[in-house]
């Protein structure tokens, strides 16, 4: 505040830099599927957006809803990324590249009437513990009070509630983790795409979430083995 920054011009400095170092930003620990599951993803989404209704336009550039699966998501302080970056790197030093299978397509309503679609992704014991360790591993980086200001380009965020982010662990950890990677809003009315599809998930990145949860914004990234 003014009264605790008043004083010394090096006392104010000092104020100024730990408000700035107190921002918060809303970040998605993903895995990013390779190119033929990206194009299949945009290409499902484009579907929806003929549709009328979808919102989320899928893409590969900075600004973009970048097809992802999410492992956990919350929000830290912009001081804490470099080593939330440096525990991840080392962290995944030893992961193997996973091999995984979308089942198909599946459908959820959010916030009463609105229809989700996504591909659904065969929950194995190695992405379950993959969702479980780097949410111990970081978990602790994680704070309460998200709002509008921590999402990437926080003007073009439409949401008005964002108690999902807090409550992840709560309502989307452990048991309650469920592998996907979202194609947007509506209900997918072509299905001639044939399922399972198998791909394997080369890359694990952390994003700067933006509208409706969606990565916006790589902010590091590293190739499994």
């Amino acid at each position: 505040s003014r009264s605790l920054c008043r004083g010394s011009f090096l006392f104010s400095l000092e104020c100024g830099l730990l408000l700035i170092n107190m921002n918060k930003v809303a970040i998605d620990i993903v895995l990013l599927p390779p190119d033929e599951i990206v194009d299949l993803a945009i290409q499902l989404n484009r579907d929806l957006s003929d549709s009328g209704r979808n919102e989320i336009k899928l893409g590969k550039s900075e600004g973009e809803a970048m097809p992802h699966m999410t492992l956990v998501m919350g929000c830290v302080e912009e001081i804490g990324l470099g080593k939330i970056e440096r525990i991840m790197g080392s962290f995944i030093e030893d992961l193997a590249i996973l091999d995984l299978e979308i089942y198909g397509v599946d459908t959820e309503k959010i916030r009463g009437d609105i229809t989700v679609s996504s591909l659904g992704i065969q929950k194995i014991d190695e992405i379950q513990k993959l969702h479980e360790n780097v949410g111990n591993e970081l978990k602790g980086f994680f704070s309460g009070g998200a709002s509008r200001e921590m999402f990437y380009n926080p003007p073009g965020v439409s949401m008005e509630e964002f108690s999902y982010i807090d409550k992840f662990f709560e309502v989307a950890g452990g048991e309650k983790f469920y592998p996907h990677i979202t194609i947007g809003l509506g209900e997918m009315q072509d299905r001639s795409v044939k399922f399972p599809i198998m791909f394997r998930a080369e890359k694990i990145a952390i994003c700067h979430l933006g509208d409706y949860y969606t990565c916006r914004k790589v902010l590091w990234y590293k190739n499994l083995r």
